[in-house]
């Protein structure tokens, strides 16, 4: 358990949260990590604020619900006056 936390480090972690998930998703989007390692990092500076992620079961949400959207994107109608 981490001690409290005052408004100052509120905003440190904030920042470097928000720092964190650039980064990591870079790293994921030119290979250089996996998602689930991404979101390990990530959840070991939101845990300074107090959030704890499973970053497993997060991605697997994740990667489903990126699905349902995929699938709900694709063009099913011919175009009017085919």
């Amino acid at each position: 358990m981490f001690p409290e936390l005052t408004a100052r480090d509120t905003s440190k972690y904030a920042a470097a949260l928000q720092q964190v998930v650039v980064a990591a998703a870079l790293a994921v989007e030119k290979k250089f990590i996996t998602a689930a390692t991404a979101l390990k990092l990530i959840n070991a500076v939101a845990g300074r604020l107090g959030v704890e992620i499973d970053a497993d079961h997060e991605l697997a949400d994740a990667l489903d619900a990126a699905g349902r959207r995929a699938e709900e994107d694709v063009f099913t109608e011919p175009p009017a006056g085919s």
